[in-house]
């Protein structure tokens, strides 16, 4: 057991550019996410006075944002190995290569989906005016997306480099 720890830990440090890529594009997407679900909670609480509608709107629009974001900078991170394909080609490949890292992250949306609308709940009925509250919930939530996210991954690519 011992050793299977030290392995991976080992594989960690040979691999840590590609990890720490890993979590600039999180951290980016992250911060989209977080400006969206701001923007629309604020929207939200001018049209409605229901915590539960705010808190909805406001995680959709975090969770969306976040996704486009990541894909953004994946795609601007990425789109120099594939100089020699058409532009189509070329953002069709970035895609399929972008989605492949989805499997590695689902427990990571799993949590992110299931703890922001609960903290930002939890901060409005508290009487956290919405904008903060979305805040609130948005870093608490992508502290749980990001670890699991690098967690899982990191942990995927060792087991797939292990069976090798």
């Amino acid at each position: 057991m011992y050793n299977s720890i030290r392995q991976y830990f080992k594989f960690l440090l040979a691999h840590r550019s590609t990890y720490v890529r890993f979590n600039r594009q999180l951290l980016i997407g992250e911060l989209a996410g977080f400006g969206a679900g701001v923007v629309v909670a604020e929207v939200a609480a001018s049209l409605t006075a229901d915590e539960f509608s705010i808190s909805a709107y406001s995680s959709g629009a975090d969770y969306m944002g976040s996704i486009l974001g990541f894909l953004a900078v994946f795609y601007h991170d990425n789109r120099s190995s594939y100089r020699n394909d058409s532009r189509s080609a070329r953002t069709k490949k970035i895609l399929k290569d972008a989605l492949k890292l989805w499997p590695s992250v689902l427990a990571a949306d799993i949590a992110f989906i299931l703890v922001r609308p609960y903290f930002h709940y939890i901060s409005l009925t508290l009487g956290v005016e919405a904008g903060v509250a979305a805040t609130v919930a948005h870093f608490l939530a992508f502290g749980v997306f990001n670890g699991v996210a690098i967690l899982s991954r990191s942990l995927i690519d060792y087991a797939r480099s292990t069976k090798q």
